[in-house]
């Protein structure tokens, strides 16, 4: 829970602001909060220099861990992200799951069906005509 409530501090959620999922108990981001404050890596619900620095580090191990499947990749990505485009357009059409990839889709014992409800706060699916042609990933949208 440390992690991400850094994370979240570093891209402005306020520790009150973190989201908790639903297996954590409420109290947990507080305590996240005053670890991080013991460590000098968070001071008055902002992330200090040393947090950042951390945090930074952290990105830096995971961009190492990651070089050597970007350069599997090459030096033009462009095609894996359309392939994977064109797979996820056949999948939609398929009907396997849903256009929106921010939608919680089907689960694995029964098929999603055009306009069948995906998630509570998510409204209906969109059809298959409708089906979503952007890149497979999206930026989540700020909070």
């Amino acid at each position: 829970m440390d992690h991400r409530a850094a994370l979240d501090i570093f891209f402005g959620e306020t520790p009150e602001g973190t989201q908790t999922p639903p297996i954590v108990s409420a109290g947990t981001p507080d305590a996240a909060a005053a670890r991080l404050e013991a460590g000098g890596l968070l001071a008055d619900g902002v992330i200090t220099g040393a947090g950042r620095r951390f945090r930074d580090e952290i990105e830096a191990r995971i961009d190492d861990a990651q070089a050597g499947v970007v350069a599997a990749l090459g030096a033009e990505p462009d095609p894996p992200p359309r392939q994977l485009g064109v797979w996820s357009q056949r999948c939609v059409a398929a009907r396997t799951f849903p256009p929106d990839v921010r939608e919680r889709g089907p689960r694995l014992t029964r098929a999603w069906r055009p306009g069948q409800r995906a998630g509570r706060r998510m409204g209906r699916c969109a059809t298959p005509s409708q089906s979503y042609t952007g890149p497979v990933a999206s930026k989540p949208k700020p909070r």
